[in-house]
């Protein structure tokens, strides 16, 4: 499987329809209508821009630094140890920085996206500022 990098979106498009919803029947020489729809579901997402990786491990190094500073003042406290375990855990779930997740169903525009082959099958690789809407959520599903 694909792992894409920084904001990127892996998008498996909707197979293009062979009729239109009028009723007339799309050729198979109009290329550029039967490559794709302008939908996909999304497989896979990447973890976020680098700089708001740097952004948050500075944030936690600050954190780390205010507990050592308390751990000097109070070394008998166990409490020292509990900030840092939360503090680690507060920080990996800033992580999801993205605002698709795999399994929504996301618009684009047409001609954005390198098309790749994954398994045998076509997938679209994107930035996620490309996807312009998410046609459904987990949430509404459920």
């Amino acid at each position: 499987m694909i792992q894409p990098l920084a904001n990127r979106v892996l998008v498996k498009p909707d197979p293009a329809p062979d009729v239109t919803a009028s009723g007339l029947v799309i050729p198979d020489n109009a290329i550029a209508a039967k490559n794709f729809e302008m939908s996909g579901t999304v497989v896979t997402v990447g973890k976020g821009p680098a700089s708001a990786h740097r952004v948050r491990e500075a944030m936690i190094a600050r954190f780390h630094a205010l507990i050592d500073q308390v751990e000097e003042q109070q070394p008998s406290s166990c409490v020292c140890a509990t900030l840092r375990r939360r503090v680690n855990e507060w920080g990996m779930a800033l992580v999801d920085l993205s605002e698709v997740h795999p399994g929504d169903h996301v618009a684009f525009p047409y001609t954005v996206g390198t098309v790749i082959e994954v398994d045998g099958e076509r997938h679209l690789l994107m930035n996620e500022d490309q996807i312009v809407a998410i046609l459904n959520t987990h949430e509404a599903a459920a």
